[in-house]
Formats: C-alpha cells, structure tokens, sequence
C-alpha cells in the first residue's frame, strides 16, 4: 500500500500498529526497522478505517498535511470530531492550547525551524484519542522540493523508537515520540541562537580590543540591530514554550483520561525539558540585556574619550588664541612706525629688542596666570 505519490493526490500518511503482533521483541524490531507510512487518498482511507473501527487491538495514526476542511471529512464522523477542533488545526499561527472532548484530547505543539537569521514557529496539531493518533501540520515553506520525501520534512520515522521499550504502541505512546522528537528541534533553535549571542559578544569584546568597525573575518556585524532581533526571536519562543510548558502541566496533572497512567512519566519528563528550555531561554535574554548594556558602554567611553580629545585641542588652541591676542593688540596699535616716533629713531637699536622683551614677559605673564588661575 506503500506509495510515491504526493501528498495533493495522497493527503493522508497512515500507520497502522497492531498491539497483538508488537507483543513480540522480534516483531518490534521488525517495526521499527521496516516502519514506512502509506500514503492514501480518501476511498483508501475509508475502507481503511471500517476495519479499524471494528478492530480495537490496533492502533492507527494518520498524519495530515496542508489540510484544509475537506480533508477531514472522512474523519468527521468516525472519530467524532468536533468542528472547533477542525478550525483549530486549519488555522495557522496559533499559541499552543489544549481542549479536552469526550472522545479524544486535541492539543498544539508549536515546531521551531531556523530560517536563516529568523526563526519559524509552525503549529503541530494532535488528537489523541484511545486507538488512534491524528496529526496536522503544514508544509514547511523552506523546503528544498515539492519532491521531497514527505516523511523527511517535519516527522522524522526514522527516529520513532519502537523496541526500545516494553510499553504498547498506543496513540499517547505515539504522541509522547513525536513531542520529543520536536523538543529537540527547540533544543536545536535554542543552541544556534545561543551561538549568535556568542558571536555578537566576540565581536563586542573585538572592538573594544582593536577598534574594529563592525567585521569579525570577513562577515559585517551591526552588534545593536542583531541583538535586538535576537531578543525578539527569545521572546517568541519563550512565550510560545510558556504554553506548552501550561499544556503539559494540565496532561501530567492526568486531565485528560487518553494519556495512561504508565505514560504520565514520560510526559513529566516532556515537562521538565521545557522547564529547562523556558529557563535557558531566560538566561538568554539577560545575556542580551547585559550585551546591550556593555556595548553602550563601550560606546559611551568611546565617545568621552573622543570628547576629551576634543577638549585636548581647544585647550590648546585657546592658550595660543589668549596668549597672542594681547600681543596682537600691542602691535595693531603701537605698530613699529608709532613705536619710533615715541622712541625716537635714533634709539632703534635698543628700543625694539626692549619692546620685544616686553612682548615674551606679557605673554609668558599670560601663560603662568592661565595655568595657575585656569588649568591647575
């Protein structure tokens, strides 16, 4: 049953897991090494449900992908569903949130994917009911082909971990595998992010060493603009693993009656992950903060310095400016012609060298008055 084609024609991506064949060790190797979903169109997965509904030994998972309206017509009726759980899953964008419904428990994850120097959040959709598992999601827009393996873009088969464990592969066993699966694509995001804010402290610490403009190698850096971008993307994922933290407080706290008692453990861990992640993401923020604060700081005694420069050589040009500005006077004045006739002409020979001896006593005067009085 096992098919090539896309997910337009073949919407839906089945797994089926029979509870009385899994019983064996052998078989679950078996399973987890050979496990491939098939992909079926609606007739396919109608006759494939009538023998579920009448088989309460096997399990069935259906992952939904770009689903609109339609798409979950034929599991309207069979699983019950109600149609604000239809609206939930074909919207985008949503916080995650948990409802809980007679027959099922429906509950978003939000899936984090780094785009370059963004971060895209695609809402994961789950309904966990007792024998079935039903996923929704949409296509992530960075994928490299519309050919690509379905399996290869959001949910990774090949890290579903079946013989691992003794316990039965229910659909909150399911659930639990794929929550983990996207914690650590969160764990991934958070690292990278963590290595930005590496980077902009190297490059803060660079400048203040070196006075470099803005480059660590060959890569232009403007330190604020990233900072401040980064601190966005901190603030949209901690408030998006805020409510997943919420959402599975409220399942370990064993709301909702298709999460077992055996598997409450394992959900605890789920929790205790994201209360590291919200804890990490925190810590992040502060870095960013301390960031930010260090280089104003930087830039703040970089200015002061170039200030006190400044003042450096209006100092100085103001004593040159003070010093001869009396002298200029003097000889505006007095001029050499003034000061001849006062001297007599004849006298010149001692009269100038006393006239230019009385300009170095009034401008030294100047000199030590300004050092005592201005600058001391």
């Amino acid at each position: 049953m096992n098919k090539t084609k896309s997910s337009i024609i073949h919407p839906y991506e089945v797994l089926i897991f029979d509870q009385n064949k899994l019983d064996n060790q052998n078989n679950r190797d078996k399973e987890n090494k050979d496990k491939k979903p098939s992909y079926l169109n609606r007739e396919e997965l109608s006759e494939v449900l009538e023998k579920i509904k009448k088989d309460k030994t096997k399990t069935i998972w259906i992952n939904l992908i770009e689903a609109n309206v339609s798409t979950f017509e034929p599991l309207l009726e069979v699983f019950e569903l109600h149609p604000l759980t239809v609206e939930d899953c074909t919207n985008e964008d949503q916080l995650p949130k948990i409802d809980f419904f007679p027959n099922y428990t429906f509950f978003i994850i939000n899936f984090f994917r780094s785009r370059g120097a963004s971060v895209k959040i695609t809402e994961f959709d789950f309904i966990v009911g007792n024998n079935f598992l039903i996923t929704a999601h949409k296509r992530p827009s960075s994928s490299s082909s519309s050919s690509e393996p379905i399996e290869n873009l959001i949910v990774d088969y090949s890290k579903l971990n079946f013989n691992s464990t003794s316990l039965a592969i229910t659909a909150d066993f399911l659930a639990y595998q794929l929550i983990d699966q996207l914690n650590e694509r969160k764990f991934t995001v958070i690292e990278k992010i963590q290595e930005e804010i590496n980077l902009e402290e190297d490059w803060i610490l660079k400048e203040e060493r070196e006075g470099e403009k803005g480059r660590v190698g060959n890569k232009k850096i403007i330190a604020p603009e990233k900072l401040i971008k980064t601190r966005r993307k901190i603030i949209y994922i901690r408030k998006s693993i805020f409510h997943e933290r919420e959402l599975l407080y409220k399942i370990c706290r064993k709301d909702s009656p298709f999460i077992g008692e055996n598997m409450i453990y394992y959900y605890r861990n789920l929790y205790d992950q994201l209360f590291k992640f919200l804890e990490f993401t925190e810590i992040l923020r502060e870095e960013i903060s301390s960031l930010l604060e260090l280089y104003l700081s930087i830039k703040s005694n970089h200015l002061a310095e170039i200030s006190n420069q400044t003042n450096q050589v209006v100092k100085k040009l103001t004593l040159f400016t003070t010093i001869f500005m009396p002298l200029t006077l003097i000889t505006g004045i007095g001029g050499m012609s003034e000061w001849s006739m006062m001297t007599s002409a004849f006298n010149w020979w001692y009269t100038y060298p006393l006239f230019i001896l009385l300009l170095v006593f009034m401008g030294y005067g100047n000199y030590l008055w300004f050092k005592k009085k201005i600058w001391q």
